[in-house]
């Protein structure tokens, strides 16, 4: 995907990635095994290199 497109992504993904992190911290306190996984979903998301271009 090019750089001009992924850019704008940036805060988008930056946001996304704090919500599930504090629903993961939400949700601890009731399940941890369930925050685990969301918290491993927000590790998955693509890192700043990748919206900047420089992988």
């Amino acid at each position: 995907m090019p750089r001009l497109i992924r850019l704008p992504l940036l805060p988008l993904a930056a946001l996304l990635e704090l919500v599930l992190l504090a629903l993961g911290w939400g949700i601890a306190l009731a399940s941890p095994p369930l925050a685990g996984r969301v918290v491993a979903l927000a590790k998955r998301l693509p890192s700043t290199d990748w919206y900047t271009g420089r992988q």
